[in-house]
C-alpha cells in the first residue's frame, strides 16, 4: 500500500500491480468539487481483478460536510462516506 495517492494513475497498471492507496487531501485542495468541508477527506482506493478476471477499481471516501440547515438557517456538520465498485472497460486490454 502506498500512502499516496500519484498525481497521474494508470489504472490498467494499478490493476496489473494490484495497487491501492490511503490517505487524506484536505477539500480546499479540490475546491472544484465540494466548498464548506471540515477536515480532511480520507480516500482508499484499490485495483485489482474480480473472480470472473474483470478489472475493477474500489474505492472508500469519507468527509465531513458543513451544511446550513434549511429549517432553522443554522451550521450543521454531516458525515458522509461511500464506497464504490466501477469495471474497467475492456478498450483498455
Amino acid at each position: 500500500m502506498s500512502a499516496t495517492l500519484p498525481h497521474k494513475l494508470d489504472p490498467w497498471r494499478a490493476v496489473h500491480l494490484g495497487a491501492a492507496f490511503v490517505g487524506s487531501v484536505t477539500l480546499a485542495q479540490m475546491s472544484r468539487l465540494v466548498v464548506g468541508a471540515e477536515g480532511p477527506t480520507q480516500y482508499a482506493p484499490r485495483f485489482e481483478r474480480d473472480e470472473t478476471r474483470q478489472a475493477i477499481a474500489l474505492g472508500r471516501v469519507a468527509m465531513a460536510l458543513r451544511l446550513r440547515c434549511e429549517c432553522c438557517l443554522g451550521k450543521g456538520l454531516i458525515l458522509r462516506g461511500f464506497a464504490d465498485r466501477i469495471g474497467l472497460g475492456a478498450s483498455g486490454e
